[in-house]
């Protein structure tokens, strides 16, 4: 699952790279288990874990995207799983070379 961020503030203000590592430091490990991993536009992808009966691979989800709901609201920032960023144009935030 993909979500983009954004500063309810000022919803067409891409927030940059770091703002994503600072709230993911403290973040880790997730209820559910899942991994997060950060797309070079900023996106913020979930990958949940397996499980054998998919009832609990989908509640796993739903506590870990309520925990990074939790967290980046306390870094005032709102997070949307549309699975594309429909609030900014295009573009890396990423300091690193792809």
């Amino acid at each position: 699952m993909e979500a983009a961020r954004y500063d309810p503030a000022d919803p067409q203000r891409r927030p940059g790279w770091y703002g994503n590592i600072t709230v993911l430091q403290w973040l880790s490990p997730l209820p559910g288990g899942s991994v997060v991993k950060v797309e070079p536009g900023s996106g913020i992808e979930l990958y949940g874990q397996l499980a054998d009966a998919g009832v609990f691979a989908i509640d796993g989800t739903k506590y870990d995207q309520a925990a990074l709901w939790s967290a980046f609201a306390g870094a005032d920032l709102e997070l949307v799983f549309l699975g594309a960023n429909s609030l900014q144009p295009a573009e890396s935030v990423n300091p690193g070379v792809r």
